[in-house]
């Protein structure tokens, strides 16, 4: 998978990508992000990483973890706007997590938190 924006634009000008799939691979950084918030557990097959969560300053924000993913992309003059269900509309942490992880991999993005 690429991550860099810059990654993407080579591979569509030598053909190896579609330009149009751009938002399918924003989605798919996004869901690596989310999962990253995660570890391995023998019982449940994977739980929160709580020492993760406290150090971006998730765990007081208002978070389904069960079911948190990001259900949409879409793109709007040069701009990825990334639908995350399962979140408050204030977990700014959470925003702020994603949005700067997209922007160091080259990617303009704004991240919409509902339940």
């Amino acid at each position: 998978m690429k991550k860099r924006k810059k990654d993407f634009d080579f591979e569509v000008n030598v053909g190896l990508r579609k330009r149009d799939s751009d938002v399918e691979v924003i989605k798919e950084l996004v869901d690596f992000l989310i999962m990253n918030l995660y570890e391995p557990d023998e019982e449940v097959i994977c739980k929160v990483n709580t020492r993760k969560i406290k150090k971006l300053g998730l765990a007081k924000e208002a978070i389904n973890w069960g079911d948190l993913s990001c259900r949409e992309v879409e793109r709007k003059n040069g701009v990825y706007i990334v639908y995350i269900e399962e979140a408050s509309e204030d977990c700014s942490n959470l925003k702020n997590y994603i949005e700067s992880w997209l922007k160091k991999w080259g990617w303009k993005a704004v991240v919409v938190t509902n339940w």
